[in-house]
């Protein structure tokens, strides 16, 4: 069992490679997402993978691989209940610096897991490595989110002024601070994710390629071309001129009884875009009423936009 002090110093170390990493790549992981990982494979940095091997992660080390490998004993889980126990050979690294820029290429570089690349949601994207066969634990997302949300890791993903690389180029006329729509929600690697919000704000910029996102919270990196500023999208007409045959918002919203600050339960756990979410609680709240599409969650919190078919009064 790692100290405080252990804990503490590990965060500090790896926070500092994976932020390196994170904030000078074209495709980038979070580091939330990096560390707690580490954490989990390697005991908080206690384990012979990092002591004997300077690896934060447990990645095999498999026929394409030409370095270091360090051999150790670990449990596998093949039928999502029993769990083995194997000796398997690991990658090793000269250098911690390397294991996670070795990371950063495996989880950047492989199609399997193109869902966690330049994914601002950091259980979407642990869920993405997973799902691509990263590990075999069924309990695997929920120990790495776990870590996340006990160490606020997410302080991590932030973009700062002074590490943006080629960033606040102004190409295409946006900006770093802009405030931007999405059109299409599409990433930059042509991956859907979705949008909770009405408005973003442009993090960071570099070509056609633009992270945005709520403050300094990352939600994805967008092309240009599917993101538009507010004077560039057509306004909605003034309230006299609103044809008679449109239903208001409110009309809309009592067509399927759903309103702000409701509670309801999830019938099916699929979100707006047709992926499937973690429904972890039997009650959400309505936190935003459009149409169809409901944003729910626990207060303020956001879960998932869903279809209001989905859900039912609570």
């Amino acid at each position: 069992m790692a100290t405080k002090d252990q804990v503490n110093a590990f965060i500090a170390k790896l926070a500092a490679i994976a932020r390196k990493e994170y904030l000078t790549r074209d495709k980038w992981v979070l580091p939330s997402v990096c560390i707690a990982q580490a954490a989990l494979e390697t005991g908080w940095g206690t384990s012979g993978l990092m002591t004997k091997a300077n690896a934060f992660f447990g990645i095999k080390a498999g026929s394409s691989w030409k370095g270091k490998v360090y051999s150790s004993k670990t449990n596998e889980c093949y039928d999502g209940k029993t769990y083995t126990q194997i000796t398997a050979a690991f990658r090793a690294y000269d250098s911690l610096e390397e294991s996670v820029a070795d990371y950063y290429n495996l989880i950047c570089g492989s199609s399997r897991y193109a869902g966690a690349v330049n994914n601002g949601n950091a259980e979407s994207a642990i869920t993405a490595i997973k799902n691509g066969g990263y590990a075999t634990s069924p309990t695997y997302i929920k120990n790495v989110m776990n870590i996340i949300n006990s160490y606020n890791l997410t302080q991590y993903d932030t973009w700062d002024g002074e590490n943006q690389g080629p960033a606040n180029k102004e190409t295409h006329g946006y900006k770093v601070g802009d405030k931007v729509r999405v059109i299409d929600n599409i990433t930059y690697n042509g991956v859907r994710f979705a949008t909770y919000y009405d408005e973003y704000d442009v993090i960071q910029v570099n070509g056609d390629r633009v992270v945005i996102g709520i403050g300094n919270t990352v939600t994805a990196a967008v092309n240009a071309a599917n993101i538009a500023k507010d004077e560039e999208i057509a306004e909605a007409p003034a309230d006299a001129e609103t044809p008679t045959d449109i239903p208001t918002q409110e009309e809309t919203e009592n067509a399927h009884g759903f309103k702000v600050g409701q509670k309801v339960k999830v019938i099916n756990a699929y979100d707006y875009y047709g992926n499937m979410f973690k429904c972890w609680y039997s009650k959400y709240d309505v936190i935003e009423v459009k149409n169809d599409r409901i944003v729910i969650g626990i207060g303020s919190t956001v879960t998932a936009a869903v279809n209001a078919a989905n859900l039912a009064a609570a």
